[in-house]
């Protein structure tokens, strides 16, 4: 079952890295708030099909629905945070600080879940959370800038506030409805939040290319995979390991950006991808 749960942790980890890079792409097509509103529509609609698919129509339990009506409004505020951030920020200044909060999910589901870590696994966890941070980071934009006016600074600490608790929140949920309910409920929920703000934004949905209705398509696609996947490892695993294969995604987003959108590999992003496969094979050493 342990190696079961590292198998979804991959899968996520690339679902969600391949993912990113189609929001970027769609990025240079819309603003922020459409490119949020129509990725979380595509990811609802992949998860209310399989739902379809499966018959799987279930009632939830009641007594979750507090839990679940919180872990959503977090989830939405960090998912909101994000794309505020990218509207006024660069990525690459933002990105290092919201890969930190595997460092909450963790911290929380070793002193609440009890889960516990191996010194092999938490050297990982170390590694890796290094390796995001210096993967994120183009160090040439870093030393041109005061820690005090990154743009949109605020936003990327309420986005890891808020992955970090929201993901942490995601497993009592997942252990009582199941990994797909989980998903769907929690993700339809998201992008009601996130389209109630669009339209408090007045933004028209009326107007877009092609090629962004594609981009979106896709990218909601792998994230409803890696959002069925992550919720079914954390089922069977530690969800203090699973956020280190999610969070690693931005590895598989490096890469595929390097290769396709051919972006530059800056030295620290190179050494950021080797402290991040040393982390993951420390992490699943025992599943192996």
């Amino acid at each position: 079952m342990v190696q079961l749960g590292f198998l979804f942790g991959l899968v996520c980890m690339l679902t969600y890295g391949i993912s990113k890079v189609l929001a970027k792409k769609a990025l240079l097509l819309e603003n922020p708030y459409k490119v949020a509103v129509f990725i979380h529509f595509f990811i609802s609609l992949t998860l209310l099909s399989f739902v379809a698919a499966t018959g799987n129509f279930a009632v939830p339990n009641l007594s979750t629905i507090p839990l679940f009506l919180l872990t959503a409004i977090i989830g939405a505020i960090a998912i909101l945070s994000l794309y505020k951030g990218y509207a006024v920020g660069k990525i690459s200044l933002l990105s290092p600080i919201m890969s930190c909060a595997t460092i909450i999910t963790v911290l929380l589901a070793v002193i609440f879940y009890k889960e516990f870590l191996t010194y092999l696994e938490v050297w990982g966890i170390i590694f890796a959370v290094v390796g995001m941070i210096f993967l994120s980071m183009r160090w040439s934009e870093w030393k041109k800038i005061a820690w005090q006016k990154i743009p949109g600074l605020k936003y990327a600490l309420l986005t890891m506030l808020g992955w970090g608790f929201y993901f942490f929140l995601l497993k009592p949920i997942a252990l009582e409805w199941g990994a797909l309910l989980t998903a769907t409920y929690m993700e339809t929920a998201i992008f009601l939040c996130l389209l109630g703000n669009a339209l408090v934004k007045k933004q028209k949905f009326l107007e877009m290319k092609r090629s962004f209705f594609l981009t979106t398509l896709l990218g909601g696609f792998f994230v409803a995979i890696g959002s069925l996947f992550f919720n079914l490892g954390i089922m069977i695993n530690r969800v203090s390991v699973l956020m280190v294969f999610a969070q690693a995604s931005l590895f598989i987003t490096v890469i595929l950006s390097f290769i396709f959108l051919k972006e530059r590999l800056e030295k620290n992003q190179a050494i950021g991808v080797f402290l991040i496969v040393i982390g993951l094979l420390m992490v699943s050493w025992n599943a192996m």
